[in-house]
């Protein structure tokens, strides 16, 4: 069965709230009135902009995330806004856009068909909330009662440990040397406020990620023959344990089996510092043969040229759909699309990369419309969990 079934009519709709320290640091303020409500339109516009590219490089997590149901959060989301009306918050929706509200916009109410409802809506939507407005009780709910803890940070977005490794994957700092960021990539500047006025020197935060291509390195390369028949045994073992359709179960076999295609390609392989393409293929790298170069091209996004056709894989064209959704969204891409600068493959043109881009997000919508928004999410964990 699917982890959450298929959507019911009686679900009642849900909200997520996060912490971020960037929603603290990029506060809009206004010394005086005047024109303030104009400024805030238009700053506020800006700001969402910044937001939404904050969050594309740097993404929330499901560690940083709490959910309830809308009523409950929204409640007390209020009490909190009545203590912090100027306080502001990003709200993301399910299509990954951000707008930035204050707060206690977040409480107005209104007559709607007769009920009264939320003027903004955030039925599965994500609101992300400065740090020192509190809200996480000791026994982990949302409560406005809820103070911030001065020993821990609501802010964990920094915290996210690779299993492998044990390091750090990913980190922000206001110190562009800052030993934590050793070994990681910068992936954006952002420069902050500085309440000093146009004299006052520029101060920056710095995004950092720990990078390898989009893969864990080994303690060895790994053959990428070795890893896809890794993969696909897992996928093999982990659906017959489980109650799904043949031709689902199928489909999962199949997206193992071309999942990382994509990294047949020479590009690839140099950024993995191996020497020996084509001759070999590697799927990963060893702790030192990785090289820092620019990560572009996506492998997922490669390996959708390289599916076979239905007749070819012996499935119905809607089953080709859901293994090549499955293969562009093993990597966290692909929900709805992969972003502009990764719409490229080394070994295809600029007139089929740009068929295959648009056809993500189509195929995107219609499978959630087929499976619903958790089942295809469970499916396509099934196969991450498997690689």
């Amino acid at each position: 069965v699917y982890l959450h079934g298929l959507p019911q009519d009686w679900d009642p709709p849900r909200t997520e709230v996060a912490w971020r320290t960037e929603v603290e640091k990029l506060q809009l303020t206004y010394s005086g009135e005047g024109d303030r409500e104009q400024l805030w339109e238009q700053d506020s516009r800006a700001l969402a902009a910044t937001a939404a590219a904050i969050l594309e490089d740097y993404p929330l997590k499901p560690m940083e995330l709490l959910s309830d149901r809308r009523d409950t959060l929204r409640t007390e989301l209020g009490r909190l806004a009545q203590k912090h009306t100027e306080a502001t918050a990003w709200l993301v929706d399910p299509d990954g856009e951000v707008t930035v509200y204050r707060l206690a916009e977040l409480d107005v109410k209104e007559k709607r068909d007769g009920r009264t409802v939320f003027k903004v809506d955030s039925d599965n939507c994500i609101i992300v909330l400065p740090p020192h407005v509190g809200g996480l009780s000791e026994q982990g709910m949302f409560s406005a009662d809820a103070e911030p803890n001065g020993a821990r940070s609501l802010d964990v977005a920094d915290e996210l440990i690779d299993v492998v490794t044990g390091l750090a994957t990913r980190c922000r700092t206001m110190d562009r040397a800052d030993a934590k960021a050793s070994g990681m990539q910068l992936i954006r500047s952002v420069a902050m406020p500085t309440g000093g006025g146009e004299e006052a020197e520029a101060a920056y935060w710095h995004f950092f990620v720990r990078r390898n291509s989009g893969q864990v390195r080994a303690r060895k390369p790994v053959l990428l023959d070795v890893h896809v028949a890794d993969v696909e045994r897992r996928v093999t073992e982990i659906v017959s344990g489980l109650r799904l359709d043949a031709g689902l179960a199928n489909c999962l076999i199949l997206a193992a089996r071309y999942h990382d295609h994509g990294k047949r390609r020479s590009l690839f392989q140099t950024m993995l510092g191996n020497r020996r393409a084509p001759a070999v293929w590697w799927a990963k790298s060893g702790p030192k043969t990785g090289l820092p170069l620019e990560e572009r091209y996506r492998h997922e996004f490669g390996s959708l040229h390289d599916v076979p056709s239905a007749g070819e894989l012996g499935v119905t064209d809607a089953e080709r759909e859901l293994v090549l959704h499955l293969i562009a969204a093993h990597h966290g891409r692909a929900r709805p699309h992969f972003p502009g600068e990764e719409v490229f493959d080394p070994n295809s043109s600029v007139a089929g990369d740009t068929a295959v881009a648009a056809s993500v997000p189509q195929r995107f919508g219609r499978l959630q419309r087929q499976f619903g928004r958790w089942g295809l999410a469970y499916l396509e964990s099934l196969l991450r969990a498997a690689d």
